[in-house]
Parts: C-alpha cells; structure tokens; sequence
C-alpha cells in the first residue's frame, strides 16, 4: 500500500481544509484582479475612441451649414456666369464701336476719292 490514500499521495503531501480554501480564495482574487485590470484596459480604449469621435464630431457642420455653403456657392456660380456675359457683352459693343469707326472711316475714305 502506498499510503493513506490511492492516489499517490501521502498524509504529508495533503493541506488542511483552511489552507485549501485560503488557496482557492487568493486564486479567485488573482483572478478577480486581473480581469478588473483588463476591462479597465478595455475602458480606456473605448474611451480614447470615444474621445476621437468627440473631437471629429466638433469639425463636422451641421445640415442648416451646409445647406447655406451650398446656396452661397450657387449664388456665386450665378453671379459669376452674369459676370462672363457682362464682359462677353461689353466685348461685343467694343466691337460694334470699332466696326463703325472702321465703316465710318471706310465710307469717309471712299468720299474723298
């Protein structure tokens, strides 16, 4: 017979039921500690996210301000089309006035012939 025990054991290899349960609780609070210590890491990560997604959030602009860039650029493209055709025109009574000299100064040269 090996022991007291069929196991392998012996009554000097055993541990007395306090000394068991001191055991386990020190396991369980070893535990305890480093599950706490890896959702407070967790945590911290979620919260260093969330803070990013605060500071992107303050660039953004609102609908009503980007309703208004959009009427502002329009306003701007209108103005710069009415803009192009006030030069096309006043090109073209630039030419009207030089064509006339050009016809007046024509007619005059055909007169003094």
């Amino acid at each position: 017979m090996m022991g007291e025990r069929d196991n392998g054991f012996t009554y000097k290899d055993s541990i007395s039921l306090k000394e068991f349960f001191q055991v386990k609780l020190d396991a369980l609070a070893l535990a305890l500690k480093l599950a706490r210590e890896q959702l407070d890491f967790r945590l911290e990560g979620m919260n260093h996210v969330q803070h990013e997604i605060r500071e992107m959030k303050a660039s953004y602009i609102t609908r009503i301000e980007h309703e208004a860039l959009v009427r502002d650029i329009q306003e701007l493209k209108e103005s710069r089309a009415e803009l192009r055709g006030k030069a096309s025109m006043s090109s073209v009574y630039i030419s009207y006035v030089i064509a006339a000299i050009s016809i007046a100064i024509s007619i005059f040269a055909i007169i003094n012939r």
